[in-house]
């Protein structure tokens, strides 16, 4: 995005002592939030604003919607972090049948009777076989099937 206010440009510079100046105190307004702390000393939330570091950090002077968007698209992507993680990890699996769930439970054992035909002479249609489910493991930053994690 363009910059859209140069404090360093000749009619803002000249007034910026007067921009920053609370009315009622006669100092300079505070800055009252801890967002620009990390740029070290004057930019904590209960010190004064100063003409000389706004000029070293114009960068930090932007429009309110600006730093709405920019701030928004970083509550964004904490929230998909968030919700990755839950969808991973709880909606993912049917712990009971090791499948997905309302996955088709894998066949673990199959008892033959006498009356039964050989599956090769008669002509089925093939169901889909289960879905097993998968977990993540998040430190290591891989998936892996949960039948896996339960046989070791």
């Amino acid at each position: 995005m363009e910059k859209l206010i140069d404090i360093g440009s000749g009619p803002v510079a000249s007034f910026l002592s007067i921009l920053i100046k609370d009315k009622s105190t006669r100092n300079n307004i505070i800055w009252a939030t801890d967002t620009y702390q990390e740029l070290g000393l004057g930019f904590s939330d209960t010190e004064q604003m100063n003409k000389k570091l706004l000029f070293l950090h114009s960068e930090i002077i932007k429009p309110r919607i600006q730093k709405s968007q920019e701030a928004q698209a970083e509550r964004t992507r904490k929230i998909k972090q968030i919700a990755n993680r839950i969808a991973w990890n709880i909606w993912q699996m049917d712990g009971l049948k090791d499948t997905v769930p309302l996955g088709k439970p894998r066949e673990e054992y199959h008892q033959m009777s006498l009356f039964e035909t050989v599956p090769e002479m008669t002509e089925t249609e093939e169901e889909p076989g289960a879905i097993p489910c998968r977990i993540y493991n998040w430190r290591s930053n891989e998936s892996m099937l949960f039948r896996d994690l339960k046989e070791d």
